[in-house]
């Protein structure tokens, strides 16, 4: 709500939502093989609200800091020991490296840049991305 120098109110446009989520619950299995570098898409979505996620790649609709939270599991394993090393790009660069499986940070973005998500795993074996996996991000500013 605003008024003009009038004293007449009226509403503001509200800032629009810009958030996603994504996971894999139910989809055709995501296989990582050992060793070997596996760009981390998902195919079902909890909602999608002025974003575009196509191919595993997050497209943010303008320029801002977005916060991201990305967990990943293998199917039938349990435990947090997965050697899991989590690379993040930015239109193909690389932005950050961890070896982590659950992943929470902010980026500062352009409008239109691409963020993707990249898994090594190093269990030995070749693992199936877990059911539980999932991938969310909101505009903070």
């Amino acid at each position: 709500m605003t008024s003009d120098a009038d004293g007449l109110a009226s509403w503001k446009n509200a800032a629009q939502q810009v958030a996603m989520s994504v996971f894999q619950y139910g989809e055709t299995p995501l296989i990582m093989p050992d060793g070997v570098e596996t760009n981390i898409h998902f195919g079902n979505t909890r909602y999608m609200d002025n974003m575009d996620y196509t191919d595993g790649a997050v497209i943010v609709p303008s320029a801002g800091v977005y916060h991201f939270d990305l967990y990943i599991n293998y199917a039938y394993i349990y435990g947090n020991a997965y050697n899991v090393e989590l690379r993040v790009y930015v239109n193909g660069a690389l932005y950050s490296q961890e070896f982590i499986d659950s992943y929470s940070t902010d980026i500062k973005l352009n409008a239109n840049d691409a963020v993707t998500f990249g898994v090594i795993q190093h269990s030995g074996s070749d693992r199936e991305l877990g059911a539980f996996a999932r991938l969310s991000c909101h505009k903070v500013n």
